[in-house]
């Protein structure tokens, strides 16, 4: 289990208070423990403001429970059988003292339903009088998923809790969704009114507005929410949420955003969503004529230039340059670190994180582990067979055609140099991409 000092470090370093910390903490272990299911790692979907803390945003706001939608089940008694299973895991894992308080179920238990099972633990503060904290798993069968889910490894802080472990998410898309519903038809809490704005900021130049708004439709449909555009009360159900917006983040945030302007930018561009979605409605297209937008990722630095085409050209290109250089910088600090902390992290435990499905992407996993784990600055054929080996897994009679494929992929690329005299390989940035992110493709 984490010292306390380290909770309160990264109390200190966040902002927060160190319950906070401590409840984000015991939340990775569930999330560890249901990766590590794989009854419920193949079935639960992981959504909603925690999902953007623990999958994509690791800057995001904290949360105190988790969300899913099962894919497969249509009996909720086939999940929460697993309840008590999973705090026995934790608890032996980790040292934490947790266990089921209790299940709250509704809904239709043969067809839709949902429940909330509510678990309590002694953590790294050891709070033993009173009520103990709680953590919150809530699971329903009861919504429609638009996007495929995508399989993401969890941003995990924390030096105890196993690295590398992934779980079933929504899309970005999807969450963006279910916040639009939620926000604009449901409920209006800081928390929300925080997450789809801050998510309309981070998806607002790529996203697919015709499609949210046809899923969106969709979504309402099936919660029996009436959905014929924006409510006319809603500008004013926002604003009056101003005299609790601090008192409402500050447990989940160090310095929660100015309420005035999240409140103008929220209305602003769900205004815009609308208008764009009754022009599509009309047969418009969208043009933009003198307006250029170059958007560019690598690692941690993310590069956006606005303007008209030669300026964009022009800035853009200085950008990648300065860009580049500091994400080559972290990047290869990122691999000293994962070198030096996970050494002894076994080829089985990885691969059972993993758990990639063909040959293809069995090699490029490997290769992933070599790379990053081991620190071999690339790889061969030999290298490969004795992955299959220390894995126990079985190998094709013939890795050529996989070789082969990976690289017209772009995942692999052929090695400058060879090893022990044989053509060797390496992972490409894309080939590095596709691992930590496993599921958003098939190879």
């Amino acid at each position: 289990m984490i010292e306390t000092g380290r909770i309160k470090a990264l109390a200190a370093e966040k902002g927060v208070l160190d319950i906070v910390i401590e409840k984000d903490y015991v939340l990775d272990w569930v999330l560890w423990a249901i990766s590590d299911n794989i009854i419920l790692r193949n079935n639960l979907v992981f959504k909603g403001g925690t999902a953007l803390h623990k999958m994509y945003f690791s800057d995001w706001r904290f949360s105190e429970d988790l969300d899913f939608t099962t894919v497969h089940y249509s009996n909720k008694h086939e999940l929460d059988e697993y309840i008590p299973l999973l705090c026995n895991q934790i608890a032996n894992k980790s040292g934490l003292r947790i266990s089921l308080k209790g299940i709250e179920v509704s809904g239709d238990l043969a067809n839709e339903w949902s429940f909330e099972a509510k678990l309590e633990y002694i953590g790294p503060r050891n709070q033993t009088g009173g009520n103990l904290p709680t953590v919150l798993l809530h699971i329903t069968n009861n919504e429609p998923i638009m996007y495929e889910p995508v399989k993401k490894f969890v941003l995990n802080p924390y030096d105890d809790v196993p690295k590398y472990f992934a779980i079933l998410t929504y899309a970005i898309e999807e969450i963006l969704i279910e916040k639009l519903r939620t926000v604009l038809y449901q409920r209006c809490y800081p928390k929300d009114v925080y997450d789809l704005w801050r998510l309309l900021k981070e998806t607002g130049n790529y996203i697919d507005i015709e499609k949210i708004m046809l899923y969106l439709s969709k979504k309402c449909l099936h919660r029996g929410i009436k959905h014929e555009g924006i409510p006319d009360e809603f500008n004013e159900r926002v604003g009056r949420l101003q005299n609790q917006w601090d008192q409402g983040l500050k447990r989940q945030i160090s310095n929660p955003p100015d309420f005035e302007i999240v409140h103008k930018e929220l209305i602003d561009k769900i205004n815009l969503m609308f208008q764009q979605k009754s022009y599509l409605e009309k047969g418009g297209t969208f043009m933009i004529e003198s307006t250029y937008v170059l958007r560019y990722k690598k690692g941690d630095v993310e590069i956006e230039v606005q303007g008209d085409k030669a300026f964009v050209e022009e800035k853009f290109k200085e950008l990648l340059n300065l860009g580049g250089q500091a994400a080559e910088k972290r990047e290869k600090a990122a691999v000293e670190q994962i070198t030096q902390t996970e050494k002894s992290l076994s080829l089985g435990e990885f691969m059972n994180r993993i758990n990639p499905k063909s040959h293809g992407d069995k090699i490029l996993v490997f290769g992933y582990y070599l790379e990053k784990i081991k620190g071999y600055e690339f790889f061969n054929l030999d290298d490969i067979e004795k992955c299959y080996q220390d894995a126990r897994l079985p190998k094709t009679k013939n890795f050529s055609p996989y070789i082969t494929q990976l690289i017209r992929q772009g995942y692999l690329m052929d090695s400058e140099q060879k090893k022990d005299n044989k053509k060797a390989w390496k992972l490409t940035k894309a080939g590095i991409d596709y691992v930590e992110t496993y599921g958003q493709k098939k190879v």
